[in-house]
């Protein structure tokens, strides 16, 4: 899978920079290189590369750069650990030392769970000799989907205090449609601004826009102004992502800035369409963090529930086996997923149904 960056010149779009992906037999991400358009050809920038641990999770990212034009060499890597049910408990990023060919810490992230969603995570800094925390985000759902994240920093003091919070509301599908950021002041909550996400029929993410709440200093009055940024997704007849638009307001007036267009290879593989089916299938979406999936199947009968990235590659196997008829969960977590969109199929017997869902970091 591949995408090509084009920016907007006033006259058209030109080539930018292009990103590519490999993946390994079981259809993770092994590596993400990034390329930029100069003299006419592509020329490697930097890369990723991924490693997973026996159960699947990814449990490292290293990020290298084209030194000179002639060799890769390290730049940081990103080391992702779990508890026993798989929970992610610790994310650590260190940078590369070239003096001293050593890795050095700089920051962590700490994962709480409860009942095995994420509940408080802590951002740690390495001051040389110990870790301090200097922000804490507190997640709180209904249902299985996230309602609002609160935002807490250390204060003069030395102790942790609410500094802004995110309140997430959603549709009669599960789709996540508003995300209203507020800052603290005062010991109240103040709108500041708001994220919309629009759907197709099918599901598909259309639309994102971004807007600041304006405010009249004379009158009090408040509302939503102009929208600043806009993201346009389009899909081809199979539902899969072919282009991605992103505009910015200028002189009042939104305008293109750049560009995504997707290529897919001649041996995908695609995901069978959604059936007639007596199923249910519930997830939010887009994804955000780790989220329930929540299934329904009518008879008892062999499950499998799989995520499928746009080449028809398994990314994620999230359940597998005979299931009573009743309602199940299974968790989804976004670690090693890139940004972008893909397939939820469920298949419980000769049953189907399939969603196309979009990560968003």
């Amino acid at each position: 899978m591949g995408a090509t960056i084009q920016q907007w010149d006033r006259q058209g779009w030109t080539n930018s920079a292009r990103e590519s992906y490999r993946y390994d037999g079981g259809g993770r991400t092994t590596e993400y290189l990034f390329q930029t358009w100069f003299n006419a050809s592509w020329t490697d920038d930097y890369r990723f590369l991924y490693g997973y641990d026996a159960a699947g999770n990814a449990t490292s990212r290293v990020r290298q750069g084209w030194y000179y034009g002639t060799v890769w060499e390290n730049t940081s890597r990103e080391l992702r650990s779990y508890d026993e049910e798989g929970n992610r408990v610790e994310h650590l990023v260190q940078y590369w030392n070239r003096n001293e060919s050593a890795w050095v810490s700089a920051t962590r992230t700490v994962y709480r769970h409860n009942a095995g969603t994420v509940a408080e995570v802590d951002l740690q800094e390495w001051s040389g000799s110990e870790w301090t925390t200097r922000n804490r985000d507190i997640y709180a759902y209904e249902g299985g989907a996230l309602t609002e994240t609160v935002r807490q920093v250390r204060g003069n003091g030395g102790d942790l205090e609410d500094e802004s919070r995110d309140l997430y509301h959603y549709d009669d599908a599960e789709n996540l449609i508003e995300r209203v950021h507020q800052r603290e002041s005062w010991d109240a909550w103040s709108d500041e601004s708001r994220d919309l996400y629009h759907y197709d029929e099918a599901g598909n993410l259309t639309e994102h826009l971004f807007q600041y709440l304006d405010s009249d200093l004379l009158t009090g009055a408040s509302e939503w102004g102009a929208v600043r940024s806009q993201e346009v997704y389009s899909y081809d007849a199979n539902g899969d992502l072919v282009e991605h638009v992103s505009l910015q307001r200028n002189s009042g007036v939104l305008t293109n800035t750049n560009r995504r267009r997707y290529e897919y290879g001649l041996a995908t593989a695609a995901v069978p369409p959604p059936a007639p089916a007596t199923l249910a299938l519930a997830v939010q979406n887009p994804l955000l963090v780790d989220s329930r999936v929540r299934y329904t199947t009518s008879v008892y009968a062999p499950v499998r529930l799989a995520l499928y990235d746009l080449l028809g590659r398994e990314a994620v196997l999230l359940a597998e086996g005979a299931r009573l008829p009743g309602s199940h969960e299974a968790m989804l977590r976004v670690d090693g997923l890139a940004a972008g969109t893909y397939v939820l199929r469920l298949q419980a017997g000769s049953e189907v149904q399939a969603r196309t869902l979009t990560v968003v970091r």
